[in-house]
């Protein structure tokens, strides 16, 4: 058995450089793992089964934690199953990356419980075809994220001021506020290669300045 913790992230900042042929949205981020986490378990099992917060819950391929699994038994020919018990803490549809986090937890959790052996860059590549913030979540700490999500490096900086997470009672997808963003586009001035290196020396009056969020309203 397997418990493990998934931590939710920020983004400090981010941007929309360009839209792919393939739809796909090329970001720009300055992403950092906080400490509000869900909770998950990992047993074995011949099938596989979810439960949310000690109540079984279906099997939806539209749940992250769900695909991860799928996606690693079809990658590495796994016909395991396993018991998956989630205790949420992240709220959903608050763009701290709950699903994403759970998705990442699913596919190292598995790796290991299955012992498929996949290395992390390979764990990467799944993740990636699963959304732009798995390969984050899979990595975690301060980078900057770039491409469509698959371009990491990682930061230093000096311990983060305490922050306080607000959710407002409305939330939305994360393809509801691309969707709105592509209704109205618009891209706000932003060095984040600038916005890095206040991060990086502690300079958060310097970094509020840089900083923006493409995706606010």
């Amino acid at each position: 058995m397997l418990t493990v913790r998934a931590n939710a992230k920020i983004n400090w900042s981010l941007s929309i450089t360009g839209l792919r042929a393939d739809g796909y949205h090329e970001l720009d981020m300055l992403m950092q793992s906080v400490s509000l986490y869900d909770t998950l378990t990992f047993e074995p099992a011949s099938e596989l089964s979810l439960s949310v917060d000690g109540r079984p819950a279906p099997w939806d391929e539209k749940n992250l934690v769900c695909r991860a699994a799928m996606r690693l038994r079809e990658v590495c020919g796994v016909k395991r199953g396993a018991r998956i018990a989630l205790v949420k803490r992240i709220p959903a549809m608050a763009g701290v990356g709950g699903g994403s986090a759970d998705g990442a937890a699913a596919l190292l959790s598995l790796n290991r419980l299955w012992s498929a052996g996949l290395s992390l860059e390979a764990l990467l590549g799944i993740g990636l075809s699963l959304g732009a913030d798995l390969p984050f979540c899979l990595t975690g700490g301060l980078l900057r994220v770039r491409g469509i999500g698959e371009r990491l490096e990682a930061l230093t900086a000096p311990a983060s001021p305490g922050l306080v997470l607000v959710m407002p009672d409305d939330g939305l997808s994360t393809s509801a506020v691309f969707s709105r963003y592509d209704d109205a586009p618009r891209a706000l001035p932003t060095d984040n290669a600038a916005a890095a290196r206040a991060l990086c020396e502690g300079d958060f009056e310097r970094l509020n300045l840089l900083a923006h969020n493409d995706l606010t309203l």
